[in-house]
C-alpha cells in the first residue's frame, strides 16, 4: 500500500484555504476520556474523546511513552494560536506503517489544516515541496498545466513544519522554532505519530 495513493486531499479545495497564509506565484508559460473500542475480534481501536472531536487511533497513551518527546513547548497551545496550518512532509514512496503512520496523522487534524506535502517530485503526490529555508517552504502540485506554472510559498511565521521520518531513532524533537521531526523506524514509526497527536490534544505531556 503506497502513501501516494492514500493522499486524497482535493487541491482545489486547498487552494482557497491556502490564500491569506500561502503566498500563491503564477509563472507565465512555465477534557479528554480514553476508551476502547472494538470493531473486530481481533483489532483493537484507542478512541479519544475531546470536547469538539473524536479520536481514532491504534495506540494508546499507555502503548506509546516509551516515544521520547524533545520539545521546546510544555504542550501545543501556543502552537495552535501561532501556526494557521501544519505542512506535512512526507516521503511518497513509503509503505507499511510509514504510511499508516502518515494517514493516521492527516486524519487527526481538521481537513485543510494539515496539509500533505511530498518531500520529492512523484507524479501521484497532490503537492511536493521545492524548496525550504529559515523563512519559507516553496511547493507546487504535480498537476501541471500547459499555460501556467503556479507555485505557493509558505510563510513559516504562520505554518508549522512536521517532517515524518524513518530512521533508527524513535524521537519526537524540534529542529528549530517553526519544524518538528518525528521519527521512527518499521515498528515504531506508528507509535511515535500517535504519541504527537496525543501531544497536540493535550490527552499526555
Amino acid at each position: 500500500m503506497r502513501l501516494k495513493r492514500l493522499v486524497a486531499f482535493g487541491l482545489a479545495a486547498a487552494f482557497s484555504t491556502l490564500l491569506g497564509v500561502f503566498l500563491v506565484n503564477t509563472k507565465l508559460p512555465e477534557g479528554n476520556s480514553i476508551a476502547v473500542a472494538v470493531p473486530k475480534a481481533n483489532q483493537s481501536v484507542c478512541k479519544i474523546n475531546l470536547n469538539n472531536k473524536t479520536l481514532y487511533l491504534d495506540l494508546c497513551p499507555n502503548q506509546v511513552s516509551f516515544v521520547t518527546l524533545k520539545l521546546n513547548y510544555t504542550n501545543s497551545s501556543a502552537l495552535k494560536k501561532k501556526y494557521k496550518h501544519i505542512l506535512v512532509l512526507f516521503d511518497p514512496n513509503g509503505t507499511g506503517n510509514y504510511s499508516v503512520a502518515v494517514l493516521n496523522f492527516l486524519l487527526s487534524f481538521p481537513k485543510y489544516f494539515a496539509i500533505p506535502v511530498c518531500v520529492s517530485y512523484d507524479p501521484s503526490c497532490k503537492l511536493y515541496l521545492i524548496k525550504i529555508n529559515d523563512t519559507t517552504a516553496i511547493f507546487a502540485p504535480t498537476k501541471k498545466n500547459n499555460d501556467y506554472e503556479i507555485t505557493f510559498e509558505a510563510d513559516l511565521s504562520k505554518v508549522l513544519v512536521v517532517y515524518i521520518n524513518q530512521s533508527d531513532k524513535t524521537l519526537i524533537s524540534q529542529k528549530d522554532n517553526h519544524t518538528i521531526v518525528i521519527e521512527g523506524d518499521s515498528s515504531t514509526i506508528r507509535p511515535a505519530v500517535d504519541k504527537f497527536i496525543f501531544w497536540w490534544y493535550g490527552v499526555v505531556s
